[in-house]
């Protein structure tokens, strides 16, 4: 279905419902988040993912990659709805709105697709508080080849607006299960025979001298206190990275790409 009425009020149904999954709880309450750009959407709609309906800068609807998008989504039976350029930019929290985004469903996957394969290469997040840096951890992880990344309680939400730029698309090829506890993930992993490789500063063995080319999960921590170590199962390995600079800690993303592309460089070798 696709609407030729241009929206004018944010009292239109389908604003208020995109509006509040700005929300963890509208997000909740929905099962859905928002997302912007032409890009992600196209690869949205590619990777079969349940998108319930586009909404489009009035203002822009004629330019050629929106007529684009907009035909792709009529061919696929994706709703799409013109907006009004003041009503639109009250709907997205960016400073610079790319013009068109969608209500896309939240998916369910389980830990059985993270777990899959010989050797799967796994990404632990035990309460990263800041978007960009949860965004950017899912990014690497999905560049490194990883089959998934699991969150624990208290880690900041994924589907956030932050979260999902600084992901750049991350979210929709990456397995990610939310809301785990530490108890639960540690008992996956033991499970499956996975090892668990922990970067901490107070570590002896640094990242490069641990073998990475079996079943491995790269656990990080909160950006201040770091991982709970108190919790952690006998499967874990705490390791460093070696700073020869004044430094004393790397930004938790980088960190964790670090030793996730150790683990590829061990593999490919």
């Amino acid at each position: 279905m696709s609407s030729h009425i241009t929206i004018t009020s944010m009292d239109n149904q389908w604003i208020k419902k995109a509006r509040s999954l700005l929300t963890k709880k509208g997000r909740i309450r929905s099962g859905c988040f928002l997302l912007e750009g032409k890009k992600p959407l196209l690869e949205a709609i590619t990777h079969g993912w349940v998108v319930k309906y586009l909404l489009f800068d009035g203002a822009l609807q004629n330019e050629q990659p929106m007529v684009e998008l907009q035909e792709l989504a009529y061919a696929a039976g994706i709703s799409t709805f013109y907006v009004a350029p003041g009503v639109f930019r009250q709907l997205v929290d960016t400073q610079t709105p790319q013009g068109v985004a969608g209500v896309i469903g939240i998916p369910d996957w389980t830990l059985g697709q993270v777990f899959r394969g010989e050797r799967p290469l796994v990404l632990i997040v035990d309460g990263v508080q800041d978007p960009g840096n949860l965004g950017t951890l899912l990014r690497t992880a999905l560049a490194a080849g990883a089959a998934g990344a699991l969150l624990t309680k208290g880690t900041v939400d994924p589907y956030s607006p932050k979260t999902v730029r600084a992901a750049a698309g991350a979210l929709l090829q990456l397995p990610v299960l939310l809301d785990l506890s530490l108890e639960e993930i540690m008992h996956t992993v033991a499970i499956h025979g996975i090892k668990v490789v922990v970067g901490d500063v107070a570590a002896t063995r640094p990242h490069y001298g641990v073998d990475l080319t079996a079943g491995v999960a790269v656990m990080v921590g909160n950006e201040g206190q770091g991982v709970q170590k108190a919790r952690l199962g006998p499967e874990c390995e705490l390791v460093k990275i070696p700073m020869p600079g004044p430094a004393q800690s790397l930004n938790v993303a980088v960190a964790a790409g670090i030793i996730l592309f150790e683990a590829v460089r061990q593999r490919q070798e």
